[in-house]
This record gives C-alpha cells, sequence and structure tokens, in this order.
C-alpha cells in the first residue's frame, strides 16, 4: 500500500526530508500544489519519470509539466540546462514570471539539455512552471532537483483535489502521498506557449486568458483550439505541445442530462431526488443577460 504522511505543523520537516528522499531515489511522491495534487518524480531521471506515466497508465505522447523552486530565475533555468532560450523570448519569460509566478500559469519554453526526452514526449520543449504551494515549495527544495509532476490520478480521471482522491485512484501504484489537505483552486494551471508566434494557450486553467493578454496584448495572444482538434485517432501517437489537450479530459464517470427548459430541469431533478436522496446531482446553467 502507498504510504500517507499527513502534514501537521509538529512533523512538517521531517515530512518534507523523507518524501524528498524517496524523490532522489527515483520514486513517485504525491503532493499539493495550488491548483491540484501532482505525482511528482525528479525531472532530471528518465526512469522516475517513465514510473509516472507508468503508475497513471498515461500515453508517452502526452508531456509531463517541469515544477521548479521559488528562487528560480530565467538565468538559472539556462544555466542548469533546464530550459534553452530565444533572446527575445528573455524579457516575455521574466515579466510573465514576475507577474504570475508562483502560481498557476505553465510556459512551454525550448527544452535544456538536461531534461530527459521522456519528460516533453520527445518534443524539444519543456512545460515548466512555479507552484504556489508551501508543500510543493518545500519538497522541490528539499529535493534539490526539479519535479516532474502532472496531476495524481489515473489517466483520464477527474483531477484529485484531496489526498484521498489521490489513493482511489493510486493507491500501492506510487510510494508516498503528503497530505497537505483540499488544494485551493481545483483546476490545472494555464498552459502558455512561448515557442509560438504569436504566443498560444494551449490549455485554460488558473490564470485567464485576459490577465495574459493584459502584459502581452490581446493582439499577440491566441487561443489554439486547432491544437486540440489535432487528437484524432489518426495522429494520438504523435507528442502534444502540452499535457491537458486530448479531445476527453475533465472526465467525471457521472450520467448526462440534457435539458431543453428550466422546468424540465427542475422536473428531472425532483424525479432523481426522489428515487435516491443519497444521489448527488449538479446543475448547470446557462443565464443570459438581456439589455
Amino acid at each position: 500500500m502507498t504510504r500517507v504522511l499527513k502534514l501537521t505543523p509538529d512533523n512538517f520537516d521531517r515530512a518534507i526530508a523523507e518524501a524528498a528522499q524517496v524523490i532522489r531515489a527515483g520514486g513517485l511522491v504525491a503532493f499539493p500544489t495550488e491548483t491540484v495534487y501532482g505525482l511528482g518524480a525528479n525531472a532530471l531521471d528518465a526512469q522516475a519519470c517513465a514510473r509516472i506515466y507508468e503508475a497513471k497508465q498515461r500515453t508517452l505522447n502526452d508531456p509531463l509539466i517541469v515544477h521548479v523552486e521559488q528562487n528560480s530565475t530565467p538565468e538559472t533555468l539556462v544555466q542548469n540546462g533546464w530550459i534553452a532560450f530565444e533572446p527575445s523570448n528573455i524579457q516575455t519569460v521574466r515579466t510573465l514570471q514576475t507577474l504570475f509566478w508562483p502560481g498557476p500559469l505553465t510556459l512551454v519554453l525550448p527544452r535544456g539539455k538536461h531534461i530527459p526526452t521522456i519528460v516533453s514526449s520527445g518534443r524539444d520543449t519543456v512545460a515548466m512552471r512555479m507552484p504556489n504551494h508551501p508543500v510543493a515549495q518545500a519538497l522541490i527544495q528539499a529535493s534539490g532537483v526539479p519535479i516532474a509532476a502532472p496531476s495524481a490520478n489515473r489517466f483520464g480521471h477527474v483531477s484529485p483535489t484531496t489526498a484521498q482522491h489521490v489513493l482511489d485512484d493510486l493507491d500501492g501504484r506510487i510510494d508516498l502521498v503528503l497530505d497537505g489537505g483540499p488544494t485551493h483552486i481545483g483546476v490545472e494551471s494555464t498552459v502558455l506557449d512561448l515557442t509560438s508566434h504569436p504566443p498560444r494557450i494551449l490549455r485554460p486553467g488558473g490564470i485567464t486568458r485576459e490577465q495574459i493578454n493584459a502584459v502581452l496584448s490581446a493582439e499577440c495572444l491566441v487561443l489554439s483550439g486547432e491544437v486540440v482538434s489535432l487528437q484524432s485517432s489518426a495522429v494520438s501517437s504523435q507528442p502534444m505541445p502540452a499535457p491537458g489537450m486530448l479531445e476527453k479530459h475533465y472526465a467525471p464517470n457521472a450520467r448526462l442530462i440534457i435539458t431543453n427548459d428550466i422546468d424540465d430541469l427542475l422536473a428531472r431533478y425532483s424525479a432523481l431526488s426522489a428515487q435516491d436522496a443519497a444521489l448527488k446531482i449538479g446543475l448547470l446553467l446557462m443565464v443570459q443577460h438581456v439589455g
């Protein structure tokens, strides 16, 4: 079974040190970020990153996100060989980092020579972010390496926001879970591709298009809806530019009922509730403002 360390003020440092040792030894640790729980491995260890794919049953054409510690600068990331830079992008990255890092923004950048190709599914780019969570930051710093971490769930399942969600999917498949309580945002990071001209949002998330537009200007940022449409059976083996771009994503195991109007919706809700009082029912309404 997977070990769980519930973090408290009394055991925090000890638990982080234990988890960091697992990371350095090539193991897998699930940990909270501000978005969702991530499944972490040493991003510089190709074999450890391969274990992420195995544990999640994730296809190898779906790249991982590399998480870096809070004191990282664009220059140190280049010096460490984790990213490469086109000179024109340095100021853009610095501006985005100043405003949105640490936080739920992932940048797709040219991959440095020390990041294994499995992390990027063979592409010459790497997705990188700086998480804004004390547990995530403490783990990265104690490990002394960048941590590759997709969401800590089985491939295609809903992303976990609690330690129990992680265990529901991955118990016995990973080494350790750091239980830091529920995550704050609950939706994965926005992925912005800076290797594209103009830059493109490859996945919506915790940072909005409007927030990024205010920095880069609207005319130099486009949403790449066409990238998602590439995920057909004909090209499913091709490496994707970023995680979260499959046609089926964030897919809960639930029944979906679409109604024509509010009266039909409420009638169906009442009928289902009467059948089973313990049934969990969610309602999604589209409201149109007039005037």
